[in-house]
């Protein structure tokens, strides 16, 4: 039934899942589970899907900075993949990474190499490491705040690849992040709170193996001096 007039349609829970939903597609895409070589199209809509979950912690600081980053970076994979016209995550970084010229600016994230899929997906890797970590912390344990479970996943990621400007960016922002409550009461939009750990546990189980494929290639080959 339509809500009547003046009324606040109630929201469900639903976008979460639908999230979920678009990682699973993703990682179907990877043949034999190598998600290095999932379909980077299907990487990016859910990418962009799970933009709607900075939005949760209304915060101007994840909200916006922290968003705006990882929205920036996801365009740089699409734009990618569309010049180089291959349809996997591995396939575009080679291809870009076979003209010696443009390896060199993207090992140096210089230049033109700023704006490849290579450089955009290594800063979308090394953010969602930030994310994902403080997603896990709050999922196993109840009680850590949402300031403190940022501030250990970034020492732990991000930090390392930061300059002293942007680390101290970051250490003012995170420390002022919104309460654990907040965070999660958004997420619920006015369903069950329980439901909040279930699905976050629900996306990382199908999301760090993702993760844990580009994290691995980048390895290989030699693209990321910084974080693990």
């Amino acid at each position: 039934m339509s809500p009547t007039a003046g009324e606040v349609p109630k929201r469900d829970f639903a976008f979460f899942h639908e999230i979920i939903d678009a990682f699973k597609s993703a990682g179907a895409s990877a043949p034999n589970g190598d998600f290095k070589n999932m379909n980077v199209s299907k990487f990016v809509e859910a990418m962009t899907m799970f933009l709607r979950i900075f939005d949760a912690f209304a915060n101007p600081f994840f909200s916006d900075v922290v968003k705006k980053d990882v929205r920036g970076n996801i365009e740089k994979l699409r734009v990618g993949a569309q010049k180089t016209r291959y349809e996997t995550i591995e396939s575009v970084i080679d291809s870009e990474l076979s003209d010696p010229k443009m390896k060199k600016h993207i090992l140096k994230e210089t230049s033109q190499g700023a704006e490849t899929a290579a450089v955009g997906l290594l800063w979308l890797k090394r953010t969602m490491q930030f994310v994902i970590g403080l997603l896990r912390y709050l999922v196993q344990d109840a009680s850590i705040s949402l300031s403190s479970a940022s501030r250990k996943s970034y020492s732990e990621s991000l930090r390392y690849c930061h300059n002293l400007i942007t680390r101290g960016v970051f250490d003012t922002g995170l420390r002022f992040a919104p309460s654990r409550e907040s965070f999660y009461n958004n997420l619920a939009a006015g369903e069950d709170l329980t439901k909040v750990n279930t699905s976050m546990k629900e996306f990382l189980d199908i999301f760090d193996p993702q993760l844990d494929g580009i994290i691995a290639m980048y390895k290989t080959k030699g693209l990321e001096p910084y974080i693990k």
